[in-house]
This record gives C-alpha cells, structure tokens and sequence, in this order.
C-alpha cells in the first residue's frame, strides 16, 4: 500500500462537468505535490465522473455515490476516507492558486497551537473579478500572517467562510466530530464548531478563488443557510457557549434577514412571522416589515 500522503483534498461534486475539469486542475498544480484529491460525486447525471477520469494522475480518486443532496455526508465521508494528516476542502466549481497548499501547511508547522488554517479569497465570475477579502478579524497580525480565536466573529455570523479557503488537521477535525448530517450543508455550524476548539492559522493573502454562477450550491441554499444558521447559533446557546445578548442580536438578526427571503419571494405571512420574531428578540433593531425590505 502507498504511504499516506501529507494532504488529501476533498472535493464534493453534483453536476459540475463543464467545471470540475479547472478545479482539479487548480489541484494539481500545486506546489505542494506530496496529497490525494477525494473527488466525491453525489449521482451526477451529466457525466462528471467522466471529466475525472479524463485527468490522468494516480493521486486522484473518485468515489461514486448514488444522490443525496446533502453536502454533510459527502464531506463527513470524504474526511473519513482522507488519508493525510492535514485535510483540505475545495468545492468544485472554485479553484486554488498555485502556492494555497504549501502556504496554509507551512503555516500549520508554524503554529502547532492551532488545528486549522484560513486564507484569503478573490470572488469571480464570467466578467472577472468581483471582489476580494483577506479576512480581517480581532486577531494581532504579523504581516500576511495572524493566529488565535476567530469563534466569537464566527458565532456572531460577522464573517462568512468559504470551505475552499480551509486546510485543518486532520486529528483537530476528528476532535470535534463530523458535520451534521442532519442538516443538508452544516459548513456554518461545523467551522463554528471547529473554531470553538482550535485557533486558527490567518493568511491574508488571496490564495483561493471562489466562482459566481447561476448554478452556485449557495445561491440554491440560501434558505437552508440562514435556517441552519439559525439552529448553529440556538445549539452553541444551549450549550452554554454563547452569551443571552449575543445569542438574542444574532438571532434578531438571522431572523429578520430571513424575513427578507420571504418577502423577496413574495411569502408575506411567512415574512411576517420572521420580522415579529426579530423584534420580540431584540427590540427597535427589526424595524417594520417595510423597512425590512429594504
């Protein structure tokens, strides 16, 4: 049997034929030789795995399963399957600069205090570049690099992370348990998870490259974000972990941008619910519903 490797990339795919080809080719293009990329395909019916096997290279390995939907699974079984000692998520419509790997591993050997690694991100679609984010929490910055507790900016839903920007030890992910599969996506409420327990390793740089498209997973989920959000932030409160103030602006808050949703759509009483429920958490932040849609 081959000896392990160092990295094993976990790329979760639905559909992605006319895509996928680029990412794994961002993979492959590393710096960073010594990994596997997991390519987990949810029942495909436009021939993504056969885009995978068009690529030649013994370090890819494709893992062919009937549809469920639910990015948890493929993700929790792509971390069971993953060999190395660090795991590294990319979705498969997004891509890698060439360096992202070797930069977030040696980040990691830097700082053994820390379970897992961030880096920054450029948003692009068809046109070019729409934006870039470097990630700038409360966190004490040396240069490019900075390394501590990101839980609180994370519960509080100020920042947004993109799984492709996430390298992690593989014993920090074992740590704090799989992804709930409960729920369909559970990025949020694992990252938040996982940021509770580990420090996290900050490269502001622009490493990873995050796709705009119609056919984007979290333009579809939007939904089932801000309701999974939702139930992340009532666990950690449950728990203990959270604040009564935090727990009661953030949740005003998750709620009443859920209202919008409704609304946008059209689903007044469903808008309703949500903005009265916003204003019974945190008093004069709702506004009213027409304010709401704003």
């Amino acid at each position: 049997m081959k000896a392990a490797p160092l990295v094993s990339v976990v790329m979760p795919a639905y559909n992605r034929a006319h895509l996928i080809g680029k990412s794994v080719s961002s993979v492959l293009e590393q710096t960073l030789c010594d990994f596997e990329l997991v390519v987990l395909d949810d029942g495909s019916s436009d021939g993504t795995p056969a885009a995978v096997r068009r690529v030649s290279d013994q370090r890819i390995r494709l893992v062919e399963l009937p549809h469920s939907g639910h990015l948890s699974r493929l993700r929790n079984l792509g971390i069971e399957r993953a060999r190395g000692r660090f795991v590294a998520f990319l979705d498969s419509d997004d891509l890698w600069r060439p360096d992202k790997l070797q930069r977030q591993v040696e980040a990691l050997a830097r700082h053994p205090q820390a379970g897992w690694s961030l880096c920054g991100y450029e948003v692009f679609d068809k046109q070019g570049i729409r934006k870039q984010r470097l990630y700038e929490p409360n966190l004490q910055t040396q240069g490019e690099e900075a390394v501590g507790s990101i839980f609180a900016e994370l519960i509080r839903t100020k920042t947004v992370i993109y799984t492709s920007t996430v390298v992690a030890r593989k014993s920090a992910l074992q740590a704090v348990g799989p992804l709930d599969e409960s729920l369909k996506t559970s990025d949020f409420e694992f990252l938040t998870r996982l940021a509770h327990r580990f420090a996290v390793a900050l490269l502001r740089l622009p490493l990873a490259r995050i796709r705009k498209h119609p056919h984007n997973t979290s333009l579809q989920l939007e939904e089932e974000g801000l309701q999974e959000a939702i139930y992340a932030v009532q666990r950690f409160y449950e728990q203990g972990k959270l604040p009564q103030p935090d727990y009661r602006q953030t949740l005003s808050r998750l709620r009443f941008n859920l209202g919008k949703l409704f609304q946008r759509r059209g689903e007044q009483a469903a808008a309703e619910k949500e903005f009265s429920a916003s204003r019974e958490l945190s008093p004069g932040t709702g506004g009213s519903t027409a304010q709401g849609a704003e």
